[in-house]
């Protein structure tokens, strides 16, 4: 059994069924006559790294302990980039390669150093610039004689219509790439991950504006990607078509740690010299955002007169979230947040050297927050802000809970995109993102085995199940979700019944990935995407 894996970042429906209505999208038309597909729901919050574990690994944040781009030490507070070296349990490579079955990768975030798969694994967002992010290594050579990127040319302030054709052309250099791999290594599970459309519909969303044509032309380039993929495959390899969350326009901004400043739960350092840190922060704040809305040329010629070192520090100094552990006075924060999305994190005593809320005081002081943004109205309108509040353990379980976030929570119909940082005000009105995620995402799946023209609902725990069973490999017992038996014929469930595997070794290495250079580049390439 082959299966060709095509991963579409923040791929939604709201934009795919007026398309496939218009006759724009026959591939994604055609995959739905011929398979099943429907609504995949994400992971809580709807962000790119827990919900691709999730989708790799089968299992709640809980247990696999991915939360966001960023993580933090609770003994020092400082916050840093992340990545699949602090996962806790295995992936599905893991699972194929124990079962002498190959599996190659392009593209997949988060997954640096690359695994050593017996195939290919190609690192996606969050590698090093100036890193081998290849297995086998050897393929460094290919990557650069073919230009291969994983980030667009230029940023989105070069301009629509220069961005969008720099991610086009990124996306077929990936798109002829992963043929050659394909090719080249005849792997038995294929997965290839492409960023464009979640990276377009971020900046150029809005349906009712000239920039909708942007919009429309990624789907249509994802359509013809689809197209020439599965014309590089038997017909008899199942093709699953996926993404991690769906997406949808934004009305504004909410720093949460701002929030939390004004309702008396967070105090910003006093200390003269971080007063001085903090003023010397806000001036290049300003220089840096008015570098970033100079036109292109202008911005390149500036940047040739900058060394690289003035440059590092300049944007060091403007991504104040790795400088929480310096802004906050820890000894007088009853609460704070970091990353993105919906989060927040009580200063508890115990697990932070600074912590104040004591165990007694912990649910309180968590009910008593909850309550408040429950209560949250948009100051412009005086709508309510706030769809649903969570304390974490109605989310999630596992052995990673003790580093989850106290409480989430999701915006209104996910109309407010969150950040855990301080901002000129608590709320703003949107700026450069005009689209963020919600919980909606996509599949669709078609194979020999799978049943045709059926609607139906999964969740991203059900895919790593799924696969494993198509390929006749047991899913594990601490996996949460299920194999989609609906979407099966019941020739295969009757003569293949499900198989599950108690227990599996997994020897990757629980260390960061990344040496202190490394962690520069990942910052600078998270701000760029707009992660931080």
């Amino acid at each position: 059994m082959r299966t060709l894996v095509v991963g579409i970042d923040s791929a939604t429906w709201r934009v795919i069924h007026p398309l496939m209505q218009a006759e724009k999208l026959p591939n994604f038309k055609k995959l739905t006559e011929e398979g099943v597909s429907g609504i995949l729901r994400s992971t809580m919050p709807p962000l790119t790294p827990p919900a691709w574990t999730t989708i790799v690994t089968g299992v709640n944040p809980g247990k696999h302990g991915i939360w966001d781009f960023v993580q933090q030490d609770h003994n020092t507070y400082c916050v840093s980039p992340l990545n699949y070296r602090q996962m806790n349990v295995p992936a599905i490579w893991d699972i194929f390669n124990a079962h002498q079955r190959r599996v190659g990768i392009l593209n997949f975030p988060l997954a640096y150093p690359p695994p050593e798969v017996d195939s290919f694994f190609v690192s996606g967002i969050s590698t090093p610039d100036s890193s081998v992010f290849a297995f086998p290594a050897s393929l460094m050579t290919t990557i650069e004689s073919r230009k291969y990127r994983i980030y667009p040319s230029v940023a989105p302030s070069a301009g629509a219509k220069r961005y969008a054709g720099a991610v086009e052309d990124m996306t077929r250099v990936q798109l002829g790439f992963f043929g050659e791999l394909l090719e080249q290594y005849d792997p038995e599970l294929a997965m290839v991950i492409f960023m464009g459309v979640d990276w377009i519909q971020h900046h150029f969303w809005d349906p009712n504006s000239q920039t909708s044509d942007y919009l429309q032309s990624i789907y249509r380039l994802m359509d013809e990607v689809l197209g020439e993929l599965i014309g590089l495959v038997d017909d008899d390899w199942n093709i699953l078509v996926l993404s991690d969350h769906g997406a949808c326009e934004i009305d504004g901004v909410i720093h949460l740690n701002s929030l939390l400043e004004d309702w008396g739960y967070l105090q910003r350092s006093a200390d003269v010299k971080k007063g001085f840190k903090r003023l010397k922060r806000a001036f290049v704040e300003a220089v840096y955002t008015c570098g970033r809305r100079l036109p292109f040329f202008p911005k390149q010629a500036l940047k040739h007169f900058l060394t690289n070192d003035l440059l590092n520090q300049l944007l060091s100094l403007h991504r104040e979230q790795f400088h929480l552990h310096e802004i906050i006075d820890w000894g007088k924060t009853t609460a704070f947040s970091y990353g993105n999305m919906g989060r927040i994190f009580i200063n508890a005593a115990g697990r932070y050297p600074a912590g104040i809320v004591s165990a007694e005081q912990y649910e309180p002081v968590r009910e008593e927050i909850m309550a408040r943004l429950k209560s949250l109205r948009n100051p412009m309108n005086r709508e309510p802000l706030i769809d649903q509040v969570f304390r974490r353990e109605e989310l999630y379980q596992g052995q990673a809970l003790d580093s989850a976030p106290d409480i989430l929570f999701n915006a209104r119909q996910f109309r407010y995109q969150f950040y855990g940082d301080f901002g000129k005000g608590w709320f703003l009105p949107r700026d450069k993102r005009l689209a963020d995620h919600d919980m909606e995402g996509i599949f669709l799946l078609k194979g020999p085995n799978i049943l045709k023209n059926l609607t139906l609902s999964a969740s991203v725990e059900d895919i790593t199940p799924t696969l494993l069973y198509l390929h006749n490999l047991p899913c594990l017992a601490s996996m949460d979700g299920q194999v989609l038996s609906s979407a099966i014929t019941e020739d295969l469930l009757t003569h293949q019944p499900p198989r599950t595997l108690k227990n599996f070794e997994n020897g990757a290495e629980q260390s960061s990935g990344y040496n202190s250079e490394e962690i520069k580049q990942v910052e600078n390439r998270l701000n760029n995407l707009g992660y931080l």
